[in-house]
């Protein structure tokens, strides 16, 4: 019933409400196994895809994504359509994270992109042809879109997962991402809130992931060190 809301243009004022229960729906893996019946991969690949649709409705797509696509559940994997439709939705995730209008949009997209690089390494490789690591390594220095640990922690996992391609130390140096990478090890939260805390434990550990991993670029490692020293001067 939800997906058929989504699939009429009558209905579109109707979508992100439709969208929304989706998510959480989609919670649990017969929410996910029903969704693969109804062609609902397909659907949401339509509306992130379609221009014409609101960017709040395109970010409701991307919060029914991210939830189908959460490490937690193991069903996603299995998806046929998920995967015929994968390149698709990554672009469409990423430049909606490129264009967001808010920290909000941002969040719903890159959460998104992140679980997917959970999933398939192919989506690596993706990511790293359609620019990916500028788009992010640009996201990160505007604070309409990045303002918290929960957004940065999605950025890091990206690279994170991104880093076991070899050409993605070059691009991160060529783009200034060894700064970012090394800035969140020492990332902090400003409210105190358990939460919030437990958000800059995750940045501080998965960015000492990534640049352990990257380190193995010689490049990359001479970059690394280069900064950390200024940086530490500075501290």
């Amino acid at each position: 019933m939800l997906f058929k809301i989504c699939r009429q243009d009558c209905y579109k004022g109707l979508y992100p409400s439709a969208l929304r229960t989706l998510a959480s729906v989609c919670c649990v893996e017969e929410g996910i196994y029903q969704l693969e019946k109804v062609d609902g991969i397909l659907c949401l690949t339509d509306i992130l895809t379609d221009e014409a649709q609101s960017e709040a409705c395109r970010a409701e797509a991307a919060a029914v994504v991210a939830q189908i696509t959460s490490p937690h559940l193991t069903f996603t994997q299995h998806l046929s359509s998920f995967i015929e439709n994968m390149e698709e939705l990554v672009t469409a995730l990423l430049k909606l994270s490129q264009e967001a209008s808010s920290a909000e949009v941002f969040l719903l997209a890159s959460a998104a992109l992140a679980n997917i690089t959970f999933l398939d390494t192919l989506s690596c490789e993706m990511l790293l042809q359609m620019d990916a690591i500028k788009i992010l390594m640009t996201a990160c220095l505007d604070k309409q879109r990045v303002n918290s640990s929960y957004a940065r922690d999605q950025i890091v996992t990206i690279l994170a997962n991104m880093s076991i391609l070899d050409q993605c130390a070059s691009e991160i140096v060529l783009e200034n991402g060894v700064r970012i990478l090394i800035e969140m090890l020492f990332e902090k939260s400003s409210t105190g809130i358990l939460a919030d805390i437990s958000a800059c434990e995750r940045v501080q550990q998965k960015s000492a992931v990534t640049l352990a991993r990257l380190s193995r670029d010689p490049e990359f490692a001479q970059a690394a060190v280069k900064y950390n020293c200024k940086f530490m001067m500075h501290y």
